[in-house]
């Protein structure tokens, strides 16, 4: 299966190769022709149901002038006036609400006029009546609607024309009471109004197609701007060493977090934690050990924040924080205590500490009620005096300020 990173990649080369490409060419290449098609689809079937059914109408309506025109034949043509084309081009519009059909329609829209049009042939060719010999402004009609009206596909629309042409044609030769001069001035007009008006069909495809491609490169421009942007704040927002929010970001998310509690009335926890030792850590295996140390510890906090609503940063150097919404004095100490335990668990050596011989953190705890006119920042201050007091008490320890 293609990737749609590569199926991205084709469409826009081909939209560019087509922005490129000379007059002449009408086609997208083919992976592009696809999406084309697939993106129009829903426009082409609303105008060939709706206009659709308008010609059906104004080929009916016709019946009178058939009436009065086409008299000595008329008995034999209103059946296909009132019940023919309209059955044929109805069930084509039908059709086009079966999923399977809808690529096809251009086809069956472009056969149901077609097969219309020559039927107006064969009645002027049929009729001894001099109104029949005007009949052939009844398939420029015909013409002009295919092209302009339902503006069908220019290559089914060409083919079409074609067989309305030919039948015209051999039609012409046999139309009694009009003389050769009259006759070549109605296949001139009938012919050149066609080719014309294929022209014109043509330059609106290409238009078009052009439009789409320009529409599709913009959109696509657009997306890979916007992914890029997500991407790069993402990155401005994470610390690079560890993956977790950074100092930055981290304050935004304070004071988020801090309103929201400010209208809820609920209560905010923040741990100030600190790696024991860290220095000591880094002077005995390598600042690249200690860089690893920092992941791992990093990694423990995601996995603890998993769990809970808690928002796990970097503050700078060995220090970490927990940001934990709507959590009590009571839950914070469990939570942070669960975290002390569950560092040191985890064994990561560190021989250089005189606290154990496994790597464990300090952690500072604090809770309270945000207030108005009390900044988010007096938060951070008393989890840090607790830290301070935890690494004063011998480390590797919760503290709290007394309630």
């Amino acid at each position: 299966m293609t990737r749609p990173e590569e199926t991205d990649s084709q469409i826009r080369s081909a939209a560019l190769a087509y922005l490129a490409s000379p007059w002449h060419v009408l086609a997208f290449a083919p992976a592009m022709e696809r999406t084309f098609r697939a993106d129009t689809l829903a426009g082409r079937l609303r105008r060939y149901r709706s206009f659709g059914l308008v010609g059906i109408l104004i080929y009916m309506a016709y019946t009178g002038v058939d009436w009065f025109a086409l008299h000595d034949i008329f008995p034999s043509i209103w059946p296909w006036r009132l019940l023919g084309m309209p059955l044929i081009t109805g069930s084509v519009i039908a059709l086009s609400f079966w999923r399977r059909f809808q690529p096809w329609c251009d086809l069956g829209m472009v056969g149901a006029t077609t097969l219309g049009t020559l039927a107006l042939v064969v009645f002027f060719s049929l009729s001894l009546t001099p109104a029949s010999n005007h009949y052939y402004g009844g398939v420029l009609l015909c013409g002009v609607y295919l092209m302009f009206v339902l503006r069908t596909g220019f290559v089914p629309t060409a083919w079409g024309c074609g067989f309305i042409l030919a039948g015209f044609t051999l039609a012409l030769e046999g139309l009694q009471g009009v003389d050769p001069p009259t006759r070549l001035v109605i296949a001139a007009v009938t012919a050149s109004t066609l080719l014309l008006g294929l022209a014109g069909l043509y330059q609106l495809e290409r238009d078009e197609r052009r439009s789409y491609a320009l529409a599709l490169l913009r959109r696509m421009d657009g997306a890979a701007l916007a992914q890029a942007n997500a991407r790069l704040a993402q990155l401005s927002a994470v610390d690079g060493l560890t993956g977790l929010l950074n100092r930055r970001a981290f304050e935004t998310r304070l004071h988020e977090v801090w309103e929201a509690a400010a209208t809820t009335g609920g209560e905010v926890g923040l741990l100030f934690i600190d790696v024991d030792e860290f220095k000591a850590f880094n002077d005995f295996y390598g600042h690249q050990a200690g860089d690893e140390v920092l992941r791992q510890v990093a990694r423990l906090l995601e996995a603890h924040t998993r769990a809970t609503a808690d928002i796990a940063a970097r503050y700078g150097g060995e220090e970490f924080l927990v940001l934990m919404p709507g959590c009590s004095r009571h839950a914070a100490l469990e939570r942070a205590e669960r975290l002390r335990a569950g560092i040191e668990a985890a064994c990561l050596e560190h021989a250089a500490s005189p606290v154990q011989g496994c790597v464990t953190v300090s952690i500072g705890l604090a809770t309270q009620h945000p207030a108005s006119g009390v900044d988010p920042a007096a938060l951070v201050r008393a989890a840090d005096e607790a830290l301070y007091a935890a690494k004063a008490a011998g480390r590797n320890r919760v503290m709290m300020p007394s309630a």
